[in-house]
């Protein structure tokens, strides 16, 4: 989960960034909006779609053992270390937690003035006032002022409360809410929400200045900087970002020609995602450099379902060459240092061909996400050719021996 988060921490600042040195400045305001929302959403489900393929790749082959789990007490080795991992998780929940909690208690605060509601029915419907207060805003559908708020201001008050409901804001806030909890302890996830804040205000703004000319609304907005008092998931008129809202809205159209910007955004994005991807393939590769044996074998002379599978040497049959494997790799794999030093645990899958003779080539580790443990793995797997007996290899529906390709998940866990 951690590695999961660190990816999509590291898309948001990207994507952040980008933002605040392109595109920030530029009048096209739905643009930006989008931008913002799509980035956050691509943020989580670009290293969850990496995920996915590579579970999808390895699913392909149908013969598998099934999974071999190692501790360290199987492979004859006690912890004696601190899982920095697992302090990393406490940590990261505690965050969580307290995130959560401080959520948790904005909505409390909130619905408790919220309960003090009196409709205001003269107004139109879902407008209501709240008493011994001076603020305006939009929560969920309904707008609610305070009591205390010039009555002549109330009109250009109830119409740009109305343009954030129109355009749904209100599910903006509670994606990015949810983002910051889950992101906590990313600093770029809070200049985020911010944006998409004053993005909302943006766009309220100009669309409810044309009720009356831009400097009384502007002085509007002046006179109402005393008012300020942020309320979690709501779009407030008295938001703390007076001056720019009328520094955006007196700032003259961004020429047409500025749209090219967002074309530049493609190639970055794209780029995001074969880091994310290159990654894996980087795993797969930089441990296919540890292979020993390497046979050109033509595809289509490799089988991987066949009526007599290959057995482990000293094998008699399927049951006993499960529990000769199994005995064999408890005896040859050592956990791996640099994984108990950080605490790390995980599953290194091996795929590797039996030749007609009885020999073990081509392994490759084909799924090792941490990178620690395929190392060991191979090791282990060529180990196999120095034994005293070959496997006995598989053969086809006339008893021919052929060559078969094979796969074990090795299961790393400390105890």
């Amino acid at each position: 989960m951690i590695p999961y988060l660190f990816k999509v921490s590291i898309a948001i600042a990207i994507i952040y960034i980008i933002y605040i040195g392109l595109l920030k400045n530029l009048t096209f305001l739905r643009l930006n909006r989008w931008y913002l929302l799509m980035g956050l959403l691509f943020s989580f489900l670009i290293p969850m779609a990496t995920y996915w393929i590579t579970f999808s790749v390895d699913a392909y082959y149908s013969y598998n053992f099934t999974p071999i789990q190692l501790s360290e007490s199987a492979i004859g080795e006690k912890a004696s270390h601190i899982s920095w991992y697992k302090i990393l998780m406490i940590v990261y929940w505690a965050g969580f937690l307290i995130s959560l909690l401080r959520l948790g208690y904005g909505l409390f605060s909130l619905n408790a003035m919220i309960k003090k509601r009196n409709p205001l029915m003269a107004l139109g419907n879902h407008i209501y006032s709240i008493p011994n207060s001076e603020q305006a805003f939009s929560y969920f559908g309904n707008i609610y002022l305070g009591n205390e708020i010039d009555e002549t201001d109330l009109q250009t008050i109830i119409h740009h409360e109305k343009v954030h409901i129109a355009e749904l804001h209100f599910i903006d806030l509670l994606f990015v809410e949810c983002a910051s909890v889950m992101l906590w302890f990313n600093p770029f996830i809070y200049g985020y929400k911010n944006e998409i804040k004053t993005l909302h205000e943006y766009l309220a703004d100009r669309a409810s200045c044309f009720l009356q000319s831009k400097s009384k609304y502007c002085t509007l907005l002046l006179n109402a900087i005393s008012s300020y008092q942020e309320q979690v998931l709501t779009n407030s008129f008295y938001s703390s970002q007076i001056k720019k809202r009328i520094k955006m809205l007196t700032k003259k159209q961004s020429k047409q020609s500025m749209i090219l910007r967002y074309l530049l955004i493609i190639p970055i994005l794209l780029a995001i995602v074969f880091m994310y991807s290159c990654q894996f393939d980087q795993d797969e590769s930089g441990m296919a450099k540890t292979n020993y044996i390497e046979e050109s074998i033509p595809a289509n002379e490799v089988y991987k379902i066949v009526p007599h599978m290959p057995m482990f040497p000293g094998c008699i049959d399927e049951m006993s060459c499960h529990t000769e494997l199994l005995n064999y790799i408890y005896k040859n794999i050592k956990y791996p240092e640099d994984a108990k030093k950080n605490g790390l645990e995980g599953t290194a899958v091996v795929q590797f061909i039996v030749t007609k003779d009885g020999r073990v080539v081509n392994a490759e580790i084909v799924r090792d996400i941490s990178n620690m443990f395929g190392d060991v793995v191979l090791k282990m797997v060529y180990g196999m050719n120095n034994l005293n007996q070959k496997w006995t290899p598989g053969r086809n529906e006339a008893g021919k021996p052929i060559n078969v390709m094979m796969k074990i998940p090795v299961k790393f866990k400390l105890e």
